[in-house]
């Protein structure tokens, strides 16, 4: 762990080492060969395996797709990672409520913990589907789940995006009135000021009163990676506003690429992971809070993830206690 993020932790390390334990996801990228991801999911704070409903590629026939991926493990994989596993399952890569329920009751025999039930990007062979919404996917798995359809323990998760300006707080509420018990949110590290501002607006509302909160965490190695964040968070369009989070972001970029352009490799990479570090540390720092999820998405990434984990495993022993 770097000092910066010791001191951090250190901060609110008493009030933490009283608190229940936390979960530690890691996420499992079907764009990275597995190889390069194996050593993170073998680090022993790593609770649980989170599966993106995303497209893939390989001989060029992807009708595999339509299986979750919980479905697909291999021996090896399943073997080498945690037995707590999440399946999302998004709206723009389903066609129908129907192939939705099959998506659910699949992940659910194959031995899912939680379905991810998220409205997705809309870039999916599903299209926009606007009926397919996380709040209608999260309704009908609750359905299914009362009917006995899918397991009575699965966890239902849902997605929430932080640093979003407007009414994203009740957008979380609508989606826990559905039966959202786990959320999941975006990386506070892309806009973290917006990100405050929503966690102390959900404390405020007494939302996570039943309902697990996991702060999402990117695994930025560049200012390449970043600006992907960045655009997959919905921040990527220009503001004239400076207090705005899409300026923010903006700024947070400018930054990185500064330091990426005027670092050496090795002094870069220390610095980025200091950044992962501190919000870490923040996150885990806070009672409320009831895990994090790190989201590699390159194979640097997941090499971040192993040097990470072992602050991961500090600050999260002052929450598990001896």
């Amino acid at each position: 762990m770097s000092a910066a993020a010791a001191a951090a932790a250190g901060m609110t390390g008493a009030r933490a080492a009283t608190s229940a334990a936390v979960r530690v996801l890691l996420e499992r990228s079907p764009y990275v060969l597995w190889a390069a991801q194996r050593s993170a999911f073998a680090r022993p704070v790593v609770d649980g395996v989170v599966h993106p409903d995303l497209p893939t590629w390989g001989d060029g026939d992807n009708r595999g797709d339509a299986i979750p991926r919980i479905a697909r493990l291999s021996k090896t994989e399943a073997a080498s990672t945690p037995s707590w596993h999440a399946q999302t399952i998004a709206g723009s890569r389903t066609a129908t409520m129907e192939d939705a329920r099959e998506k659910m009751m699949l992940a659910s025999a194959s031995g899912a913990s939680a379905l991810m039930l998220v409205s997705g990007d809309g870039g999916g062979d599903g299209g926009s589907n606007e009926k397919l919404t996380s709040v209608a996917l999260l309704r009908e798995a609750s359905r299914l789940r009362d009917r006995g359809d899918i397991d009575a323990d699965v966890l239902l998760m849902c997605a929430a995006n932080p640093a979003m300006d407007g009414d994203s707080v009740r957008a979380l509420e609508e989606k826990l009135d559905a039966g959202a018990r786990v959320v999941v949110t975006q990386p506070w590290g892309v806009a973290p000021a917006a990100a405050r501002r929503w966690w102390d607006s959900v404390k405020a509302k007494n939302l996570d009163a039943d309902a697990e909160i996991i702060v999402g965490l990117h695994l930025a190695s560049s200012s390449a990676s970043l600006a992907r964040w960045i655009d997959l968070c919905g921040l990527a369009e220009d503001s004239d506003d400076e207090d705005s989070s899409q300026a923010k972001a903006a700024g947070t970029l400018r930054e990185w690429e500064a330091r990426e352009r005027d670092m050496d490799a090795s002094t870069f990479r220390a610095w980025a992971d200091e950044r992962c570090e501190l919000h870490l540390a923040e996150a885990l720092a806070d009672d409320r809070v009831d895990g994090v999820h790190l989201m590699p998405i390159t194979i640097a990434g997941y090499a971040a993830a192993v040097r990470i984990f072992g602050a991961a495993a500090s600050l999260a022993s002052l929450r598990r206690g001896p």
